[in-house]
């Protein structure tokens, strides 16, 4: 198994688009989680690093080795090819030839839905999202930038559905219009490894968070830096309503130079771009707002039946306004907005309780009672 991982490496580093190719993509993508073990591993199968043979592929040089042997002769040049010697020239005509299915079929298709949703929707709105908190509202000066990229953080790897459902909530307040008909499709590009760790989307679970799944246009990608291929592009179409984008972990090719790729592409065609972020830590970006999200107990309904989805919210940072608050706040799926959730909420715990069989005596905690038989909120500090 190893052995095969190294070997579709090997015939990934020695293609014609080995100069695009980051080698800790071409590691997760045959298989390996970390890249100094595929640099071990592929130095003693092979005897060169990775790094050598995508420059040798590079400059056109020929080496006299396969995949399937091992050790390493000397590079020769083009014009001199030994009987092993597998030429660059050669590799290059055959990927002409027969170009990989993963990556133009999934553009031009990604591009032909993007047409098709531009011919159903007029521009994006302008101005800003409101998220329904008027706290939250007043500190980001009316709401969220619409055409701008936000980051949105998991916490944790556990906390990872509470800011997807997050991040959901604010596509859906981008993309509703005035009436059903008016609201506008929202793009997910995810990465599979999402899927793996995660599992998959739930079709009855968005509904039930009050995205109707017809209206979600998922992209799937293997690695990260596909995942952020398709967004930029989605990110362009005005007739989208929010693209969310969700790569796992830190993807190389995700740099501040990308980050300002996709805000710019927000700025343009006036559709947010919602970044989330799981197994990830803070780095530069061109980001209008970051956000950390944390799962909330829901307050349970009728029968103990589940709430609504709750968060809590940390407004890491924001571009020319206030940063470092915090929220706890519910998703109303039927008004398609938050609504606060204070931190003391005595309601959440006595609004569906059995009545009592006979009046009893108000007792506080820590056993005072006060006079009218009522707590006054005041506590013994000695």
């Amino acid at each position: 198994m190893l052995e095969r991982r190294l070997d579709r490496a090997w015939q990934r580093l020695v293609t014609a688009e080995a100069a695009t190719l980051a080698i800790s993509a071409v590691a997760y993508e045959v298989g390996f989680g970390g890249l100094s073990y595929f640099n071990r591993c592929f130095r003693k199968r092979f005897g060169r690093p990775p790094s050598q043979i995508k420059a040798l592929a590079v400059s056109g040089e020929t080496w006299s080795a396969s995949p399937s042997g091992r050790g390493m002769g000397t590079a020769g040049r083009l014009d001199s090819p030994s009987g092993r010697e597998r030429s660059i020239k050669e590799q290059r005509e055959n990927n002409y030839r027969a170009p990989m299915p993963e990556t133009a079929p999934t553009l031009s298709d990604l591009r032909r839905s993007l047409a098709e949703a531009a011919l159903r929707s007029g521009l994006a709105a302008a101005g800003r999202i409101g998220l329904g908190v008027p706290a939250l509202d007043e500190v980001l000066n009316g709401g969220l930038v619409r055409a701008a990229l936000h980051e949105i953080y998991a916490a944790e790897v556990a906390d990872l559905a509470a800011a997807t459902g997050f991040a959901l909530g604010l596509a859906l307040r981008a993309g509703q219009g005035e009436g059903k008909a008016d609201e506008r499709t929202i793009l997910w590009a995810r990465q599979d490894f999402v899927d793996a760790e995660t599992g998959r989307l739930h079709a009855p679970g968005l509904n039930e968070l009050g995205l109707d799944p017809a209206r979600l246009l998922l992209v799937r990608a293997r690695d990260g830096e596909g995942v952020l291929r398709a967004g930029a592009e989605a990110a362009r179409c005005a007739a989208l309503g929010a693209v969310l984008i969700e790569p796992w972990g830190e993807p190389r090719p995700f740099d501040l130079t990308a980050s300002r790729r996709l805000a710019l592409a927000a700025e343009a065609s006036g559709v947010p771009v919602l970044l989330l972020r799981v197994a990830a830590a803070e780095a530069p970006s061109a980001a209008r707002t970051r956000w950390q999200v944390r799962a909330l107990a829901s307050r349970a309904l009728e029968a103990n039946a589940p709430g609504a989805p709750a968060f809590a919210l940390r407004l890491l940072r924001q571009r020319g306004g206030a940063a470092e608050r915090e929220w706890r706040v519910e998703w109303d799926r039927d008004r398609h907005c938050f609504a606060e959730r204070s931190l003391f909420d005595r309601a959440s715990r006595t609004d569906h309780a059995a009545p009592l069989s006979r009046p009893l005596v108000p007792l506080s905690g820590d056993g005072q009672v006060a006079a009218d038989g009522r707590d006054t909120g005041l506590r013994r500090a000695g």
